[in-house]
């Protein structure tokens, strides 16, 4: 177990250069000669895998990545914030929603679109992208708690139309040659930038949950497969944290204590830099978890509303029942990239 910070006299400490050492493989822990010395190249660092530590609250730079009318609509800011190493980061995340193409309505009351079922979208009206054009046309309907980007063979072909609330479902269309890489950026949004904790019911500080679930389905209608154990998640932003030595050096969080909600403004995060070729087929994710998977109860609330209770008979259904996926924490992990090959 690697931490990333030590206690010492109660007081929190960097020891990130200590960290690189333990880092090394035992071979690097020989004597060493002077001609070693000399001759001997310097360890290299991935500055992708290694992890920064912030603390506090994040300065606000985007005000409202989204606007909507709907009553208790939340607001959609980011912000940024610089971690004990010199990184800076946007929180709580860097996304691609004022650029990439927008998924199709099912439910989204921002747009005053209300359907109620997936049989009432007709289906040829969702535009299609070309992953390969001699390729079969795919579907892919999802619900997210609460934003997701949605990769094919590490291109982006639609993002969530509502990156907080309200609750809402969309649809993407594809053509591609199977088989395909399938790429979800998932992001629980949180309103304390920074503190990865959002405001409900006149508490401050909520440690808000995420889950994520979907279902692809063939040009026939025919359910090709669905979110369950078999797609590979690895969380990279981790918040808020009241000791981020809890924090294991697989990303794994089961010794963290998640933080009285009303006194998280010193809370610490863990972030890590997201690889650029995430999505495509050759990157290696041989390190990353296998999903965890939640059940509806788990996610909660959030279900309990027409955005999802309208299409239960998709996400639900006896002979295709999708499951809730992330990572292992559904309360402290922020950002969950998740992967799988689809045959």
């Amino acid at each position: 177990m690697l931490n990333l910070l030590t206690r010492n006299q109660n007081k929190y400490i960097n020891i990130s250069v200590l960290a690189l050492v333990l880092a090394l493989p035992l071979s690097s822990c020989k004597n060493v000669t002077h001609e070693d010395k000399t001759n001997a190249a310097p360890p290299a660092v991935n500055l992708k895998d290694r992890v920064s530590i912030t603390q506090g609250r994040a300065t606000r730079n985007v005000q409202d990545v989204f606007e909507c009318d709907v009553p208790g609509w939340r607001v959609t800011a980011n912000g940024i914030i610089a971690s004990e190493d010199g990184r800076e980061w946007t929180v709580p995340a860097d996304v691609a929603y004022a650029t990439a193409p927008k998924a199709t309505d099912l439910f989204n009351e921002c747009n005053g679109v209300e359907m109620s079922s997936a049989e009432a979208l007709d289906i040829n009206t969702v535009p299609i992208v070309d992953i390969d054009k001699e390729g079969e046309v795919i579907s892919f309907y999802f619900f997210g708690d609460n934003y997701a980007e949605i990769f094919v063979n590490e291109r982006i072909i639609g993002v969530d139309p509502v990156p907080y609330w309200p609750f809402n479902t969309s649809v993407v269309r594809f053509r591609v040659n199977r088989p395909f890489m399938a790429g979800i950026k998932m992001i629980d949004w949180s309103e304390n930038l920074g503190l990865g904790s959002e405001t409900m019911r006149g508490v401050p500080f909520h440690t808000g949950d995420g889950g994520f679930v979907g279902v692809f389905k063939d040009a026939d209608g025919q359910v090709i497969t669905t979110t369950n154990e078999d797609w590979n998640v690895k969380p990279y932003y981790i918040a808020p944290l009241l000791d981020a030595s809890c924090v294991k050096s697989d990303r794994t969080t089961e010794d963290c204590v998640v933080p009285p909600k009303i006194d998280a403004e010193k809370a610490y995060g863990a972030h890590w830099a997201i690889p650029e070729d995430w999505a495509a087929t050759s990157f290696d994710d041989s390190d990353w978890q296998k999903a965890s998977l939640y059940t509806n109860e788990d996610i909660g609330g959030s279900l309990n509303r027409p955005a999802y209770q309208n299409f239960t008979g998709l996400f639900d259904a006896s002979d295709h029942d999708a499951d809730f996926i992330w990572s292992s924490n559904l309360l402290l992990d922020n950002i969950v990239l998740a992967r799988r090959q689809i045959d």
